[in-house]
């Protein structure tokens, strides 16, 4: 029993009847294409007001669909025009005691179009040149080939690169196979019985392969062979069966193609089918509505983003370069001692090495850093720009500063105004595995120097196949290091300097949704205040349902709110109360106890009903039908919420999970180890 004493129990009743603003909900509040009118704004707030909202996350966010059905463009976010529009709102929002957030740019992920190259988000790229000794050679290195998107001057030359490293290896060993390992998705429950697989038609097609299958882990020694054949050179679907087989783990091993013995082999697509006839192989991008299996191993690639990339072997595509894959030539090397591998970076000046090439053949690796052209999602017509390095603590610094100097120019002494943190939405930048001090960081995290192993990024072996995996954790671990200092912990510094924190929805959604390289639990604790997300219709979805691990997070850091972007998907008008009540009441248990809606559209007249949304989200505007109805769902989720902030969570147990470099926590489930009726955190 649970005692509470006569003032306790007065402010747990107080508390319940009319919950304070802490408790109450808040709303993304989107200003789409940067548009918006002042006197609708005040109504709007007020309306959010009196149906209970007490909280504002605003963006500026472009607007999606056919020209007249859209708002008009507006300023340029964080131009004098648009902070003129802000300042209104924030002074509303102030009048009527709601706290405000603004997104840190238009639409999400960090950048702007001040954000230059230098600081711009950017990739390792790779080009490779056949020498043959002893020779002295003395020449100009090839250039890799940069994505379509990287920025470039007039005459087609990187506006901005750097030199990471120069390799020579010997060609003495290559691996037998392009090697692509599939971990299959977690409610992947039957046996698996067949694949099939699509072939390039254009004499780079793939011919013998094999599959095996794993029920543990990736490594060599569990996987069981369970077939070997060859394709024909066509792009029909060819199938091929098997004894029924439990499956947890899908390798695929191109042994070699149609083409000539050194040239590249190419193949459309990979599906591996259930008993059920479900393909367990298939990436999120085959089908968004599953969790979709991910990549966990891969060979080199020619990979510009879509374009001839391993993830395309299973994203649904199964024609063209944007849904196949092709390799650079044949397999990976394999370096037996990483003391054969010769580290000619000193040599390199302006592109041009001067080397005395020992006997032998060897294949030089020229690794350049430079931009992806990474830009922001769905900018305002007025606000499009290049996203930024988020390895690099200097850009991070550098954007902050950018935006609270223009906000405190504009709004002065930022402490004395509604606004209380900058929001960092769900990461979901692409490409980006680089910046320049990436080796530097790297030894600093790690105590040796990764130059060596690099061409393990792309397949190759060196040493053994033990200790090419421990560099490739050790490289992601220090990836994921640096997206906590070098961002969310920067960021969080920088915006505290003027008075602001951070909120950041830092764990997810992760792969195989989007590429986040990081700790999620790291992440999250790197902030001042921490959000997950839920989709509604999807709550065994590991990738979309990120209750447990934010809850988990927040009782590791003490934090007493666990904020939640809460009814996200693509259902737009279709649901109310009734139909959105057992997702929340899941979160809820599950560990949210602040929910934050999506989505509120800023709505001006001439937009008329049910007037211009976002393209996602659950709508919740005063334009709704239901709402006249609102306030009673929106003091319910207050008054959960509120009960749900006044103790301190008990666990039974506590799960420790692990160190993979990245990872994330999947949501809450019953473990038959541990049996109904008993909670946890990770």
């Amino acid at each position: 029993m649970l005692l509470l004493s006569v003032k306790a129990d007065s402010q747990l009743e107080a508390g319940f009847a009319d919950p304070p603003k802490p408790a109450r909900p808040s709303t993304y509040y989107l200003l789409l294409n940067g548009y918006s009118d002042r006197a609708r704004i005040d109504s709007e707030l007020e309306a959010f007001h009196a149906a209970g909202l007490r909280g504002l996350c605003v963006f500026d966010m472009g607007a999606r669909g056919p020209e007249g059905r859209v708002p008009p463009a507006g300023p340029a976010f964080l131009s004098d025009a648009w902070l003129d529009n802000f300042a209104h709102l924030l002074a509303k929002a102030g009048e009527l005691d709601m706290d405000v957030q603004l997104a840190v740019s238009s639409s999400w992920d960090m950048g702007g179009p001040w954000v230059t190259p230098e600081h711009a988000s950017k990739a390792l790229y790779q080009a490779t040149l056949q020498v043959e000794g002893p020779t002295r050679y003395e020449g100009k290195l090839p250039f890799p080939a940069l994505a379509r998107t990287a920025p470039r001057d007039e005459t087609g030359h990187p506006q901005y690169y750097s030199e990471a490293a120069l390799l020579a290896i010997p060609n003495r060993e290559r691996l037998p196979a392009h090697e692509f390992v599939f971990e299959l998705p977690s409610d992947a429950g039957l046996p698996i019985d067949h694949v099939v697989l699509y072939n390039v038609p254009d004499g780079f097609g793939a011919r013998d392969f094999s599959v095996s299958v794993s029920t543990t882990d990736a490594a060599d020694s569990s996987f069981t062979q369970m077939l070997r054949a060859s394709l024909e050179p066509h792009a029909n679907p060819q199938r091929f069966d098997f004894a029924p087989v439990p499956a947890g783990y899908v390798r695929l091993l191109i042994h070699g193609g149609h083409g000539p013995e050194d040239g590249p082999v190419r193949l459309a697509e990979f599906e591996a089918y259930d008993t059920g006839g479900r393909n367990v192989a298939g990436g999120h991008a085959a089908d968004r509505t599953r969790e979709g299996a991910t990549l966990v191993r891969t060979p080199g690639d020619l990979g510009d983003y879509d374009l001839w990339a391993a993830g395309n072997i299973n994203n649904g595509r199964r024609t063209g370069a944007n849904g196949s894959w092709s390799s650079p030539g044949p397999p990976p090397p394999v370096v037996r001692d990483r003391a054969d591998v010769l580290n000619l970076s000193a040599q390199v000046e302006d592109g041009r090495l001067t080397w005395d090439v020992p006997p032998g053949k060897w294949t030089l690796f020229r690794y350049v850093c430079a931009n992806t052209g990474e830009r922001l999602k769905v900018p305002s017509p007025n606000s499009d720009g290049l996203a930024t390095d988020n390895f690099s603590a200097e850009a991070t610094a550098a954007y902050i500063r950018e935006v609270t100097d223009r906000l405190e120019a504009h709004l002065g002494d930022l402490r004395q105004t509604a606004l209380t943190h900058l929001y960092l939405p769900s990461y979901e930048v692409r490409g980006a595995i680089w910046t320049d001090d990436f080796p530097e960081q790297f030894t600093a995290y790690r105590g040796y120097d990764p130059r060596p192993f690099l061409p393990t990024l792309n397949g190759a072996v060196v040493e053994s196949r033990e200790i090419t995996d421990r560099f490739l954790f050790d490289f992601r671990k220090t990836l994921g290091q640096l997206l906590v200092d070098c961002y969310y912990r920067e960021a969080s510094a920088a915006a505290r300097r003027v008075g602001l924190g951070i909120e950041a929805e830092a764990g997810g959604p992760g792969p195989p949704v989007h590429q986040v390289p990081v700790d999620a639990l790291a992440a999250l604790g790197a902030l001042d205040a921490m959000r997950g997300e839920f989709w509604p219709f999807r709550p065994d979805s590991r990738n979309l349902w990120v209750v447990k691990e934010t809850a988990s997070a927040a009782h590791i850091y003490g934090h007493t709110r666990v904020h939640m972007e809460a009814f996200t998907g693509f259902r737009h008008w279709q649901d109310g109360p009734f139909d959105l009540k057992p997702s929340a009441d899941r979160a809820f248990c599950e560990g949210m106890n602040h929910v934050v809606w999506h989505t509120a559209t800023h709505q001006p007249d001439e937009g008329g009903d049910p007037g211009w949304v976002y393209g996602a989200g659950t709508h919740l505007t005063p334009r709704l039908v239901w709402w006249p109805m609102a306030k009673p769902f929106i003091d319910y989720l207050s008054r959960c919420s509120f009960l749900l902030q006044q103790g301190l969570f008990i666990a039974d147990v506590c799960y420790y999970y692990g160190d993979q470099g990245y990872n994330f926590v999947p949501p809450k489930h019953v473990d038959p180890s541990l049996g109904y009726g008993f909670d946890y955190d990770v």
